[in-house]
């Protein structure tokens, strides 16, 4: 599961688990710093979006 640091830091008080209930199924690891940072590597990294390819993406015509 992927938190931001923000929801980590107070994971305890969002989701009643704490830094160390995680870290005895699997030590956390960063994967990126902030959104942002995730989102700027997809859209460099994908030249064409096709509502049909993305799934998440409607387009509704009248």
């Amino acid at each position: 599961m992927g938190l931001q640091t923000f929801h980590f830091n107070n994971m305890e008080k969002f989701l009643n688990l704490t830094v160390d209930d995680v870290s005895a199924i699997s030590p956390p690891k960063v994967i990126c710093t902030k959104g942002l940072d995730f989102l700027e590597e997809y859209f460099s990294k994908k030249d064409i979006f096709r509502a049909s390819d993305e799934q998440r993406i409607f387009i509704k015509c009248p």
